[in-house]
């Protein structure tokens, strides 16, 4: 089986949670992602997320952070 991915698209947006199955009253903006890859076979595989906007900025700081290695390794 080859999984290697020949694209990847991700959309987002902002929207207020009001309430989750874990918490009664959220009241705070979270941001959906969905992550699209496809296969050399033309397979589409989607996977969503949900975060808060805290755990965006950790992510963004993580994503941040790989690029700045990959750039100083020269890998992009």
């Amino acid at each position: 089986m080859n999984n290697e991915m020949t694209d990847v698209n991700i959309k987002w947006k902002v929207s207020m949670a009001v309430s989750s199955n874990d918490v009664k009253n959220l009241n705070q903006p979270m941001i959906t992602m969905m992550i699209v890859t496809t296969d050399k076979a033309g397979n589409k595989n989607h996977l969503p997320i949900e975060m808060t906007t805290s755990k965006f900025k950790e992510f963004f700081r993580t994503v941040a952070q790989i690029n700045t290695q990959m750039d100083n390794a020269k890998i992009l």
